[in-house]
């Protein structure tokens, strides 16, 4: 059977998204809903976070849905659980729905006005600056806020990104006093993350952006923590993410800084093609990223406070977040009073 040719209005995948190739989606899914169904609810990341799936780099909302009630989804496969393994295993051709269920979806939208918070360091004497090109050092400041009368703190996602960059902006003003940069760093403290990655979005399709040019990003979202990767050995660590994606000097920048200053473990098996967790598509460089802008994503990894109440500051390790934001600075500094292109 040609999937193009398919007249079905609901196709049902039981399984991980990942499963899934994103040509067959192009074709299907634009006239059809597809519904993905999974026994291991929480490995559902799409589910837990809220994040869009992306096709060819653009998030897709409209032709494809998660069920996002775990009762339900169960209830779907206590009732087909079967029927889906045998079609899986080639043991029957299709799979016969023998009952109906309407979703009816009713939406209340409520606008909502947010910003980035966003500043600038340069050098005192603007004219030593000559290359005029800048440098975004970023981080997300919402969460999850509150509901009913549970409070979402998030001390780790991400209190501990945002204090690390207004930490190092402090210290990189002192290298702009003494007009030792190279390029200007914009301080973003980006919205709307968790919905989407939204304010990244909205600053890369600013006329500002546009119209500048940007050397790189260096992105913090996360670095409070121990992850489940590293609970046993205790030794200093953190993820690096996407550093060689676009750019290959931007990644011997961050590896050369480490061995000279910190001696951290830069950890990159998150940076993966194939991870499963999709990690490089699921914090604001992303939007840099898809721009062409040489980014990397500074992560400590996921734990069992993520996007839980209990996300709280008692659970934050302070000596490693405190080698963290010492490593990040030498390496933002090292980027900012750089001369040659990243390339």
């Amino acid at each position: 059977m040609d999937w193009k040719d398919l007249k079905a209005t609901l196709i049902i995948i039981y399984g991980q998204k990942e499963n899934v190739s994103e040509r067959w989606l192009e074709d299907v899914a634009k006239k059809n809903l597809v519904l993905f169904v999974n026994d291991d609810f929480h490995m559902t990341h799409d589910v837990v976070n809220g994040q869009p799936f992306y096709l060819n780099g653009n998030p897709l909302y409209k032709n494809y849905a998660f069920i996002k009630s775990e009762k339900l989804n169960a209830w779907i496969l206590n009732q087909r659980k079967k029927d889906f393994e045998q079609f899986l295993q080639g043991q029957s051709e299709s799979l016969k729905i023998s009952r109906l269920v309407f979703f009816r979806n009713r939406k209340e939208v409520k606008p909502i006005k947010t910003a980035n918070v966003v500043g600038y360091i340069d050098n005192n004497d603007s004219t030593q600056n000559s290359c005029k090109k800048y440098m975004v050092l970023s981080g997300h400041f919402d969460h999850l806020g509150k509901k009913g009368n549970s409070i979402y703190y998030g001390a780790d996602d991400n209190g501990s990104g945002c204090s690390a960059i207004v930490a190092m902006a402090k210290y990189l003003g002192e290298l702009a006093k003494n007009n030792a940069l190279n390029k200007r760093i914009i301080v973003a403290f980006m919205t709307g993350e968790e919905m989407g990655l939204i304010g990244s979005h909205y600053f890369t399709a600013t006329d500002f952006f546009k119209k500048n040019k940007f050397e790189c990003n260096v992105n913090i979202d996360m670095i409070g923590r121990f992850d489940k990767n590293h609970q046993e050995s205790k030794n200093p660590y953190i993820y690096v993410i996407g550093a060689d994606r676009i750019s290959k000097d931007l990644d011997s920048v961050i590896s050369k800084t480490n061995v000279r200053y910190n001696h951290l473990d830069l950890d990159y098996r998150l940076n993966a093609l194939d991870d499963p967790e999709r990690l490089y598509e699921r914090s604001d460089h992303f939007n840099f990223a898809k721009n062409g802008i040489p980014s990397v994503f500074f992560f400590s990894g996921l734990h069992e406070d993520y996007h839980k109440t209990s996300d709280t500051f008692d659970k934050l390790n302070y000596q490693l977040f405190h080698q963290r934001t010492k490593f990040l600075f030498t390496v933002v500094s090292e980027l900012a009073i750089r001369k040659s292109p990243l390339r």
